[in-house]
């Protein structure tokens, strides 16, 4: 309603617009509409070819080819690339586009970004990385293009440029925050998102004081507004999560339940409690949160949205067969533990991409460490290897090949991964890492 009023007003006033203002003025007509029924999927295919026709006939305005590469963005949000690589209908176009206002001008704001968001997902992220460098130092104030960057460098395995840009992003947006007092989308989505990266970026560099903090302020933000903005709630487990990821058991168990009314969190909470029992040998305990988190995900609707992309359902089958996995390890079960991280491994693989993804740290290193422990080190290898190529740079990962390399006697290709190992993971104290245990 506030876009299709701001409209109707330029419409009023276009008289005394430029012709190419006019042009723009006239695209946006068929953006919005004040019907509250209206195919808003109909609106954005008119705003795709109307910005085609005002891109064609201004080639030389970069902002006029931007926007018409973020119209077709728009038709096929977060789905630019299929799960197997492959571009969805229409991102070559996009992409071309982006990289011939690029070409051009290569500091476009707006090109930068998008071209962020057309790659990241693709098998090819690291194409994106000039954009990245750039939009770093292009609009240091605005917390959001501050941000993006991390989209590419995670993307890439380097969380410590991630943690960076989000580091960045944080202390811009404060700085707004405090100057406005808003209290909105931006403060809730972007700001926590923010914050969410940040946790997630730690938690892959192995910092676990940064990702701690990240985790407590992030809740701290949205558990205010979670009740009036359920989509919120996602961002609620990750405190829990952090302490998962770096196998901080007995600080786990000492976390107090959820509010009751956050059903996800709570089921959440129960799953993660039942890996830290079974790792502290008390398989009983483990098995009774299993029991509970099993009750409360099944009063939870499974096409329920857990992020803005994925689903309650998708999530939480990762959870169910991660904590089986666990449970089967408690009981020196090792053969059933490596079945159900091979299905949490498929859960996984099957979630639509997002950045931070809804889960983390990745599996399939927790099944290499199962493997390499009954000395299966060629499927162990592969499995490391196979988490590398998914995720560059996993710092879990590559302890366990360096481990999986050395049992084999293989000990200057060791040498040359645990290189790498330590700069993937050298904040932490990597005698004692998290990374080098599972």
């Amino acid at each position: 309603k506030a876009g299709y009023d701001a409209v109707q007003r330029a419409v009023s006033l276009q008289e005394n617009a430029s012709e190419p203002e006019r042009a723009y003025i006239n695209a946006l007509t068929v953006r919005y509409s004040n019907d509250p029924h209206v195919d808003l999927h109909a609106l954005d295919r008119a705003y795709k070819e109307a910005m085609g026709k005002l891109a064609a006939r201004y080639p030389d305005d970069l902002d006029a080819v931007t926007l018409y590469a973020e119209s077709a963005m728009n038709l096929n949000p977060w789905k630019l690339w299929t799960a197997d690589g492959k571009p969805a209908e229409g991102t070559d176009e996009i992409v071309a586009t982006l990289e011939s206002v690029l070409k051009r001008d290569p500091n476009h704001l707006g090109a930068n970004h998008y071209y962020i968001h057309a790659v990241e997902a693709s098998p090819h992220p690291e194409r994106a990385l000039p954009s990245a460098a750039r939009l770093e130092k292009l609009a240091p104030a605005e917390g959001h293009l501050a941000h993006m960057p991390a989209h590419i460098y995670a993307r890439v395995g380097d969380h410590f440029a991630s943690a960076h840009c989000n580091e960045a992003a944080i202390a811009a947006d404060k700085k707004f925050l405090g100057e406005t007092q808003e209290q909105g989308i931006y403060r809730m989505m972007y700001y926590s998102h923010n914050l969410h990266f940040l946790a997630f970026a730690s938690c892959m560099n192995g910092n676990f004081a940064g990702a701690k903090d990240a985790a407590a302020k992030l809740v701290a933000n949205v558990a205010p507004g979670v009740k009036a903005m359920p989509m919120l709630e996602g961002f609620l487990p990750t405190p829990i999560v952090v302490l998962f990821a770096f196998e901080h058991w007995n600080d786990l168990l000492k976390l107090p339940a959820p509010d009751p009314s956050f059903v996800t969190t709570n089921a959440v909470w129960h799953s993660l409690r039942g890996v830290a029992f079974a790792n502290t040998g008390k398989t009983a305990e483990a098995e009774q949160e299993q029991k509970q988190f099993r009750e409360l995900a099944a009063k939870i609707p499974p096409e329920q949205m857990y992020d803005m992309l994925n689903n309650v359902g998708a999530v939480f089958k990762i959870h169910e067969h991660l904590l089986a996995a666990e449970i089967a390890r408690s009981r020196h079960d090792d053969k059933a533990a490596i079945d159900s991280l091979k299905q949490a491994i498929a859960a996984e693989d099957a979630l639509n991409y997002s950045e931070p993804p809804p889960w983390y740290p990745p599996v399939r290193p927790i099944l290499g460490r199962v493997l390499l422990e009954n000395k299966d080190f060629a499927e162990a290898e592969k499995i490391f290897r196979a988490d590398l190529e998914k995720h560059p740079r996993n710092a879990r990962a590559l302890a366990g090949l360096r481990d999986c390399l050395n049992a084999q006697g293989r000990k200057y290709e060791a040498d040359q991964i645990d290189q790498q190992f330590r700069a993937a993971w050298k904040v932490a104290a990597v005698t004692n890492a998290a990374a080098s245990k599972r």
